[in-house]
């Protein structure tokens, strides 16, 4: 995998995260 992947799937990773955090209204 190549390091700009990788970036990706950590940004990715990172924005799912702090979504699935979020409470629900």
């Amino acid at each position: 995998m190549s390091r700009s992947q990788k970036a990706v799937r950590d940004l990715v990773f990172r924005a799912a995260n702090t979504t699935l955090k979020m409470p629900r209204p």
